[in-house]
C-alpha cells in the first residue's frame, strides 16, 4: 500500500469539533481502533493472490489540535509464489482551525526502511507550503483551495448533514514526496448498524458504534490529471459523526482490501478547556 492510502484510511475517520461541527452533532471522540485486513476481490490482471494484516488507528485531543498515530502491517502474496511483509507507519498533528500540519511518515519492506518523508505545512486564505525536513529539504507550494484531512473531513460531513454535493479538494497529507492529491466524494444516505457488514458480537454492544454511518465513497487523482483522468485509487468507508470508522474498503484497479473493525475503546479526555 501506498503511505498516502494508510495515512488517508486513518485520518478520514477524524473529524475536527468547531461550530458547524457541532452544530450538526458532530464531535470527536478520541478512540483507538484495530482492523483485521484482508484481500476483498483478486482481478485477473492482478500479481496479488492474497493480503492479510492489521491496522492500528488512534486520535488524540491535543487541545489546540488533533493528534494521530496509526501502523500497518500488511503481507502480501503474490502468483508467483513470493511473499512481502510491509509495515507503514504515520503519526500527525494538525491545528483545530486548519492553518498548520505537522507530520512523519516511515515504511519498510521485509523489516528494511523504504522510505521516511517528515515535515510541517501551513495553510491561509491565499494558499500556503508545505516544507520537508526528509528525506531531503524541499518545499511544496499549496493553492488557497488546498486543504489538511482533518479539515477536509468536516467538509465532507457538514456538506453531507446538508445533503449537499460536496466539491472536489486539494488535500496535502505529506505522505509522500508529492504530498497531495485531488479527491472527489460520493456521501450516501446515512446507514444504521443494523446495515454495518462484520460488525457482530460485543461491537455491536460498543457506545461508539449506534449513530447512522455516512457511506462515504473517495476517488484520488494525482495533481496533473485530467477530469476525465483514472483515479490512483478508490476508498469507500462507513464514516459515523463521532470520527469512527465502521468499515473500510481500498480499491487498487487490480485488487481491493477490505478492513473489518475488531476493536474499538473510547480514551480519556485530555481535559482541555472548550
Amino acid at each position: 500500500m501506498k503511505n498516502r492510502v494508510v495515512l488517508l484510511l486513518a485520518i478520514y475517520m477524524t473529524i475536527a469539533c468547531s461550530g458547524n461541527a457541532a452544530a450538526a452533532g458532530i464531535q470527536i471522540t478520541p478512540h483507538r481502533a484495530i482492523y483485521q485486513m484482508r484481500l476483498e476481490q483478486s482481478r485477473q490482471s492482478s500479481q496479488i493472490a492474497s493480503t492479510e494484516g492489521k491496522m492500528m488507528f488512534t486520535i488524540n485531543d491535543a487541545c489546540d489540535g488533533w493528534t494521530s498515530e496509526q501502523k500497518l502491517d500488511m503481507k502480501y502474496y503474490y502468483v508467483d509464489g513470493k511473499d512481502a511483509a510491509n509495515t507503514i507507519a504515520n503519526s500527525s498533528w494538525e491545528a483545530k482551525d486548519g492553518t498548520r500540519y505537522v507530520f512523519t511518515a516511515r515504511s519498510t519492506s521485509n523489516s528494511q526502511e523504504t522510505a521516511t518523508f517528515r515535515g510541517q505545512a501551513e495553510l491561509g486564505a491565499t494558499g500556503g507550503k508545505a516544507v520537508y525536513s526528509e528525506p531531503k529539504s524541499k518545499t511544496v507550494e499549496l493553492k488557497s483551495a488546498a486543504r489538511f484531512p482533518t479539515q477536509h473531513t468536516l467538509e465532507i460531513l457538514n456538506y453531507a448533514a446538508r445533503g449537499e454535493k460536496i466539491p472536489n479538494r486539494i488535500v496535502f497529507d505529506g505522505s509522500d514526496e508529492y504530498g497531495q492529491s485531488e479527491i472527489s466524494i460520493f456521501v450516501g444516505k446515512p446507514s444504521p448498524l443494523a446495515a454495518a457488514m462484520d460488525i457482530t458480537g460485543k461491537l455491536r454492544g460498543n457506545p461508539l458504534l449506534q449513530e447512522d454511518a455516512w457511506p462515504v465513497r473517495m476517488a484520488f487523482y494525482p495533481l496533473e490529471a485530467s477530469e476525465a483522468g483514472t483515479p490512483d485509487y478508490e476508498m469507500t468507508i462507513d464514516l459515523l459523526p463521532n470520527g469512527v470508522a465502521r468499515s473500510m474498503l481500498v480499491d487498487y484497479g487490480d485488487f481491493s482490501v477490505r478492513g473489518t473493525l475488531t476493536n474499538l475503546e473510547a480514551l480519556p479526555a485530555g481535559g482541555c478547556s472548550r
